[in-house]
């Protein structure tokens, strides 16, 4: 017996390479008072032919450049020279946003600096994201490592950019706002699939679809990642309790949640709060 799974590459276009050296990656949640300001020196350490490759996660940011100012907001990302970034500042009650320093020594092809792109999120990026962080946290030497993960990161975000929000009608549009709008209303219960499909009145595989299609993510997924945003929120503001925050948000225990957290956010809850009062 004979089994295989292969692709041959007949001809490589080497012009269109991308071959990225990471410098250093963030994965950031800050409040509304979060500014940062580039000086002169922090640019001269990058050198030349260093960017950023940004992505909003949560809330919207203000950026101020050489070529003037824009706000990023959730499912955007934007190329940067860091030689033209001047300033940036939270816009939001909570801005989240993945970073990554590189040098290369021309833009990657087809992506423009400056331009913002709307991408939808997938579990493929969140993994490849998640892979490259963990990995330059424990083995920061690693370089040729640290640069493939990264590139599968890339293009696991840029390969979705063709994907068009005008994709679903009108009609749909309007419904995955007030689905979206119920379940934030709901945050604090044990929300489920099927009660979220039952009150619009459709089958829980339509509402799957409707998801997949126009947000990337699975209802369920959907619901985690909007409870576990609401957890920051409550453990980085109040001095609430661990375990009184999982009752808050009806996960079926305090490990539920703290597991729950610690894959979304790459620490543990009580790691996140330690960090914010200074320890």
């Amino acid at each position: 017996m004979y089994q295989s799974e292969s692709f041959q590459i007949k001809e490589l276009e080497r012009q269109e390479e991308f071959c990225p050296s990471v410098i250093s990656a963030y994965k950031v949640f800050a409040d509304s008072l979060y500014f940062h300001y580039c000086d002169e020196t922090e640019k001269e350490n990058y050198g030349d032919g260093a960017y950023a490759f940004i992505r909003c996660t949560e809330g919207q940011g203000k950026f101020c450049t050489c070529g003037g100012e824009f706000i990023l907001k959730e499912n955007e990302c934007v190329l940067l020279k860091i030689s033209d970034i001047q300033k940036y500042a939270s816009k939001s009650e909570l801005w989240g946003y993945r970073w990554v320093n590189f040098k290369i020594k021309n833009a990657p092809f087809g992506l423009q600096t400056g331009k913002i792109y709307s991408v939808p999120f997938s579990e493929q990026e969140n993994s490849a994201f998640g892979q490259m962080l963990s990995c330059g946290k424990t083995y920061p030497l690693n370089s040729s490592y640290l640069n493939a993960l990264f590139t599968v990161y890339f293009y696991s975000v840029m390969r979705q950019r063709d994907i068009k929000d005008s994709a679903l009608p009108a009609a749909q549009n309007k419904l995955i706002d007030e689905m979206c709008s119920y379940i934030s209303q709901k945050i604090y219960s044990r929300i489920s699939v099927e009660e979220t499909a039952a009150f619009f009145q459709i089958s829980p595989r339509r509402l799957h679809q409707i998801f997949t299609k126009e947000l990337n993510l699975s209802p369920k997924q959907y619901i985690l990642k909007k409870k576990m945003e609401e957890g920051y929120k409550i453990l980085v503001s109040t001095s609430t309790p661990v375990n009184k925050i999982a009752e808050i948000l009806a996960f079926s225990s305090p490990y539920h949640f703290t597991n729950e957290f610690k894959k979304t956010f790459g620490m543990s809850p009580k790691e996140v709060r330690k960090i914010q009062n200074g320890g």
